[in-house]
This record gives structure tokens, sequence and C-alpha cells, in this order.
């Protein structure tokens, strides 16, 4: 079973600086990946740099992808 969520979480999964495993569906209104806890690394300088976080976290830095639409 796959995790999606909308461009109004703000949570990794839908952040521009995360880099795990997603993919965007209907129409980039969604983002997916395997798990809630699918992991991948923060790019992000001054947020969680070269951490592995969670889809499921967020911080204060959150930038939504560019790809997804309102």
């Amino acid at each position: 079973m796959t995790f999606q969520l909308p461009k109004s979480f703000k949570w990794c999964l839908t952040c521009a600086y995360w880099c795990g495993p997603r993919r965007l569906i209907m129409a980039e209104k969604y983002v997916e990946t395997e798990s809630h806890s699918t992991k991948g690394e923060c790019v992000k300088p001054k947020a969680f740099y070269h951490i592995k976080m969670e889809a499921r976290n967020s911080c204060s830095q959150h930038e939504s992808m560019p790809a997804l639409r309102d």
C-alpha cells in the first residue's frame, strides 16, 4: 500500500529539499511514496542537512515542491 499527501501538508514528502523516493500523481495534485516511514536525505542548508528524514517528518524550513500544483 502507498502513502499519499497533497501539497497542503508541510511534511518532508512534499518538501522540495527531501531526497527520498516519491512520485507525483493525479495531475500533480499529490505526491506518493511506499510508506510514511520511507526515508530520504534532507538537502536544505540550515534545516536537517544531510540527515535521513522520514516522509512524515516536518520542520520550519519546509518549502513545497514547485511541481505540485495548487
